[in-house]
């Protein structure tokens, strides 16, 4: 009987442990007001909160009257926004949801960040990079967490994500690097990551695209794919994910419009249409109790075959409960609605949808709505923590394919070194991290460069040690190539087969199925995109200082399989990257020491200073201030707590925009330098380094074994100053050039060779004379140096002269015929030179 307990008690443990999760918000709800605002709809109003229409396209401007007529006039319950700037949508939704009678759900295909839609806000690395991620799921939720915290601070509160396709298709036209990649449990695994972050914040998100989209050749904008897998491996493989996500209660699902016989057998009806893809085996068989979107209710694929109105019809019909992205609002209310009055869409079906959508819209807080806040709007939207995470994602990313000959990572950095940047701007960031590590000779190969400029390069390049070359695609999309032309597949395959070079890849892992030579490749490394940061931290990898841990997240071809992706150990090396990841507050950091210096400047302590911090291994802050010299700081009056800028030019790399992508993502450069302006590259003399590589170390290494103490008189260290005016100075005082000791001592004038020189040394010290003895073989020099030119230099005199001060008057004296030597007539003595 006890037995029969326990089983039973473990039996109720383990149901709940897998029971299904409810999306949060159907129980987290305010429901008194959503019933309250439900009472209070007219059937037109219920029709439109059921309704969100394209808001603008990308690239041109919003039509704010059409807007402002469909939420008086149709009363829609949200907008779908496209590419703009981040200021002007917030301004447009500020002002739209002012005149709504409800307030506005709004939406936004935000798959890699804001940055994929708004231009100078922070974008995440593509999916098909955090797929090349072994694990560290968690990163991934923080990302999710930040991409909400920015979705709610624009007026966001629906994101386009995650994407839950698994990509199991090279040819894929539309998915690809959209998706985590081809294995299922890393698809669910990181896309479930992604969700709990961006849900954790409050933020509806929607998997997409139910039933799975991974395995087509055709591009849903244009065509209705066909996928004629049967329904077991459908259920095994494109179904696995979107179960999992659904289990763990996602807030929404946005549906496909595909063509899938094994679960709708009318022919070539699209699953946004079908009851029996949407209805029953999402709703009822995976038991989805959140809301259902439709993908785009005007991609050709999927409406073309419908008259007006009655694929919005249809969509509803078959379960979904939110129609998306179209323009045709007028038709479209008018078919729901007449499709109600004729019986045809029950209203107790319309109600339960809508009922649903209000209730997620309390859950987002509009229940309470307050208006976007416009002021630091930009900055908000580019944040630390979207900058440390993209250092942490990228470097557990980037994957090393191939490192055939074990020339990585690079130990000898004695070698000769070059670097060739192929279509990048002309002086790379990637080249800017090699420099820190070697003084290799940079090659630039911009786009659409003559075969000539090619072969110069490739025949300058030969006879280097290491050539490391780079090729910077900034266009992702499979419909432009993936950014390759014949002319620089061509380079890329010659590159490929010479013995000497890495070659990092800055684009697109389909890429690597387009170019055959790149299987002979001997040092191969992918960085999945182009940007700043896997510039910058694939150079340092090539070098040592980060160990490369990412693996290839979907199958290429036979020569690139899913899984590829080799690894060394770092070496003890500095690495660089951003304060956070050492620990350290960067806003704090900057603060201080640019306040420091800044003081420096100012009383002109120094015309200009470089400053570079380093900790736990890593470089973490490096900048130049000022001038050469004072005369340039005066004429220049530049603000020297500038900061950087970090204003970013915008990629539409969307999918659903078909123009072509013409500029990287890069901070905005200012190209002009004023004349002396001190350059991180600039060099120093011996003496200013050597106070910082040897002295300042020497006392943080004493402090540390408390043999040394700043407070201490120099006299305590140096017994020799006891008794003198010396004595009492301070060792911090010292060391911060405030003792009121002379600042500088001009020795070198000391020095000269003169006869000057000469007279005040002897005179003062006389005993030196027979010290003072030279050889000269050129009697005719002599004569020509010290009797007819005496005040020109005397360069054979000795090096150590002692310190002098004005003496009586010497007169040099003829030599005697056929002897090599010289003499001084002193009023005291005779000196004699030989």
């Amino acid at each position: 009987m006890v037995r029969l307990v326990l089983l039973f008690a473990l039996i109720i443990l383990s149901s709940k442990c897998i029971a299904q999760i409810k999306p949060a918000f159907l129980t987290e709800h305010n429901k008194k007001w959503v019933d309250s605002v439900f009472h209070s709809l007219t059937l037109d109003q219920k029709i439109g909160q059921l309704l969100l229409p394209r808001g603008n396209y990308s690239g041109k401007p919003h039509d704010v009257a059409t807007l402002k007529s469909w939420v008086k006039e149709y009363h829609i319950g949200g907008i779908v926004f496209f590419a703009s700037n981040p200021t002007q949508q917030a301004l447009l939704t500020n002002e739209l949801q002012t005149i709504a009678s409800t307030p506005l759900l709004i939406g936004q295909d935000l798959e890699w960040g804001v940055g994929m839609r708004l231009d100078s806000t922070d974008r995440f690395p593509y999916a098909v990079s955090l797929g090349a991620m072994n694990a560290h799921e968690e990163l991934i939720e923080e990302m999710g967490q930040e991409v909400a915290r920015q979705c709610r601070r624009i007026g966001v509160h629906i994101n386009y994500a995650p994407v839950m396709d698994v990509n199991n298709n090279p040819n894929n036209p539309v998915i690809n690097f959209r998706s985590f990649g081809a294995d299922k449990d890393k698809v669910t695994a990181k896309g479930l990551a992604y969700m709990k972050g961006m849900q954790s914040m409050h933020l509806l998100c929607t998997a997409k695209h139910f039933p799975g989209h991974g395995d087509t050749d055709v591009d849903s904008h244009h065509a209705l794919p066909l996928i004629m897998h049967d329904k077991k491996r459908l259920t095994e493989i494109e179904l696995y994910p979107f179960k999992k996500l659904i289990d763990h209660g996602i807030s929404g699902i946005m549906t496909a419009h595909l063509d899938i016989p094994a679960l709708e057998p009318a022919k070539g009806l699209a699953s946004t249409f079908s009851l029996a893809i949407i209805s029953k085996l999402l709703k009822q068989d995976m038991k989805f109790q959140g809301l259902t979107f439709t993908d785009a209710m005007e991609m050709e694929g999927a409406v073309k075959n419908y008259p007006k109105g009655e694929a919005m019809v249809r969509a509803l019909l078959a379960g979904n409960d939110v129609l998306e992205t179209f323009t045709n609002v007028p038709e479209s209310v008018a078919a729901i609605k007449e499709a109600i009055l004729k019986g045809r869409i029950p209203i107790n079906l319309l109600d339960e949808k809508v009922k649903k959508v209000l209730m997620a819209k309390s859950w987002v807080g509009l229940d309470r709505y307050q208006p976007i806040i416009i002021d630091d709007l930009v900055a908000d939207l580019n944040s630390v923590k979207a900058d440390v995470l993209n250092h942490k994602m990228v470097e557990k990313s980037i994957t090393c394919l191939k490192n055939e000959s074990n020339i990585l990572p690079a130990k000898d950095l004695t070698k000769k070194y070059a670097v060739i940047s192929l279509e990048s701007e002309e002086k790379s960031v990637f080249y800017d991290m090699v420099s820190n590590y070697v003084p290799a000779v940079y090659y630039h190969i911009p786009k659409n460069a003559p075969d000539s400029v090619v072969q110069k390069v490739l025949a300058s390049t030969k006879d280097y040690d290491m050539v490391l070359a780079t090729a910077h695609f900034i266009d992702i999309r499979a419909s432009k190539k993936y950014g390759l032309t014949t002319e620089n597949s061509k380079i890329l395959a010659a590159l490929a087969k010479k013995e000497n070079v890495v070659l990092t890849i800055l684009g697109n892992p389909f890429i690597l199925g387009k170019i055959p030579e790149l299987s002979v490749c001997k040092s191969l490394i992918m960085g999945y995109q182009q940007s700043v940061y896997t510039e910058k931290i694939a150079a340092q990898m090539i070098f040592g200082s980060i160990s490369p841990e990412g693996q290839l997240p979907v199958t290429i071809n036979a020569d690139f399989p899913l899984g590829m992706g080799t690894t060394w150990s770092k070496l003890d090396r500095l690495s660089y990257g951003v304060p956070e990841l050492a620990g350290v507050d960067r806003v704090q950091l900057i603060k201080g020491i640019d306040s420091i210096v800044g003081i420096g400047l100012k009383e002109k302590a120094f015309p200009g200073a470089m400053v570079q911090v380093a900790k736990d291994g890593k470089v973490i802050f490096s900048k130049a201030y000022g001038f050469h010299t004072y005369e340039a700081a005066a004429l220049n009056n530049e603000n020297i707590l500038k900061t950087e800028g970090s204003a970013y030019t915008f990629i539409d790399d969307a999918m659903d925009n078909p123009s072509s992508l013409t500029t990287t993502l890069r901070p905005a450069q200012n190209k002009s330098i004023p004349k002396g302006k001190l350059q991180k590259h600039h060099l120093f003399d011996l003496a200013s380094v050597s106070k910082i590589t040897t002295s300042t170390l020497a006392i943080m290494q004493l402090m540390g074994e408390n043999k040394f103490d700043p407070n201490a008189k120099w006299s305590n260290y140096y017994p020799a100053f006891k008794n003198t005016n010396k004595s009492d100075l301070i060792m911090k005082d010292l060391l911060a050039h405030k003792a009121g000791l002379k600042a500088w001592i001009p020795f070198w004038k000391n020095a000269i060779d003169t006869i000057a020189t000469m007279k005040k040394a002897l005179s003062i010290h006389p005993e030196l004379e027979n010290q003072c003895i030279v050889k000269v073989k050129n009697q005719d020099f002599l004569n020509d140096y010290l009797v007819r030119r005496p005040q020109k230099k005397f360069n054979t005199w000795p090096r150590f002269l002692p310190k002098i001060r004005s003496g009586k008057k010497c007169l040099p004296q003829r030599p005697e015929h056929g002897r090599a030597a010289y003499f001084l007539k002193c009023p005291r003595k005779t000196i004699r030179l030989r």
